[in-house]
């Protein structure tokens, strides 16, 4: 096969799956609501609150997919400047993504004057454990106070960490986490991949996880979850107890790190504004 020949074809093959990723995200969302639909009516759940047309949902959750792969793209987040000041912030990814994904929080978090890291915690298909070590190598680098914030299986990747590397507890100052499934999702029953089975609610690993609030008895604790999100449900499962709880409408669960509003009030959590 000549270069040309070579070149043509992983062009050809490049602009294949580029064309190919919106179906693929329409179709997987589809499929998460349908599951999540089933899963209320077998378990006695109700009905998912239909202030949100399902069309509009999915549109805007297809948007929110495809600007954390765009971010991916163009490498989002490197080389941000130092503003100073407050403690620094690290933004903690969910399943099937990267530090990328947070591009949004960290980009209003920097104009806000924070100081923010978003480290790449490693590709699918990992242990939790291993995502957690990455995470504690990473924590243990600095000193002194940081607030954090997870999205999705982020909020279960800080839990683990802190479970084995209790010395980074006290370092914790503010956590907001944002779609996490601190007691589990309906989602994970469907899921055949090692971090989605470790989250089957009542399952070995989620059961024996020490809560958020146990592992940081002190700290100020937020959480942000969506009635409509079709990935983490239900909506409870994100609370934790003895924090402050805030539960949203008309959110999809990728378009919760991308919604400015939703990305305003995480904000205000971690300056203490609005609350």
């Amino acid at each position: 096969m000549s270069v040309g020949t070579l070149a043509l074809w992983v062009a050809l093959s490049a602009a294949a799956a580029v064309a190919a990723l919106p179906v693929t995200l329409t179709l997987g969302i589809l499929l998460a609501w349908l599951r999540r639909a089933l899963f209320f009516a077998r378990q006695g759940g109700g009905q998912a609150p239909r202030h949100l047309p399902f069309a509009v949902a999915l549109v805007r959750e297809l948007w929110a997919q495809l600007q954390i792969v765009g971010w991916s793209l163009m490498r989002r987040g490197r080389g941000l400047p130092t503003p100073g000041g407050e403690p620094p912030v690290v933004l903690i990814h969910g399943l099937m993504a990267n530090g990328t994904s947070m591009w949004a929080l960290q980009r209003a978090l920097h104009a806000a004057g924070r100081n923010t890291s978003a480290p790449h915690l490693g590709g699918a298909l990992r242990p939790i454990a291993s995502y957690a070590e990455r995470l504690a190598t990473f924590l243990g680098r600095g000193v002194g106070p940081v607030d954090v914030v997870c999205h999705s299986l982020g909020g279960i990747i800080l839990r683990a960490c802190l479970e084995k590397h209790a010395e980074l507890r006290p370092r914790i100052r503010r956590v907001v986490t944002v779609a996490s499934p601190h007691h589990g999702s309906g989602a994970a029953r469907w899921l055949p991949i090692p971090e989605a089975r470790a989250l089957v609610p009542g399952g070995a690993f989620i059961t024996a996880l020490p809560s958020l609030r146990a592992l940081l008895p002190t700290a100020r604790i937020t959480t942000f979850a969506s009635r409509h999100d079709c990935i983490v449900y239900p909506h409870t499962t994100s609370q934790v107890d003895h924090a402050t709880n805030h539960e949203l409408d008309d959110v999809m669960h990728a378009e919760l790190i991308v919604d400015e509003r939703v990305v305003c009030r995480v904000v205000d959590a971690l300056t203490g504004e609005g609350l």
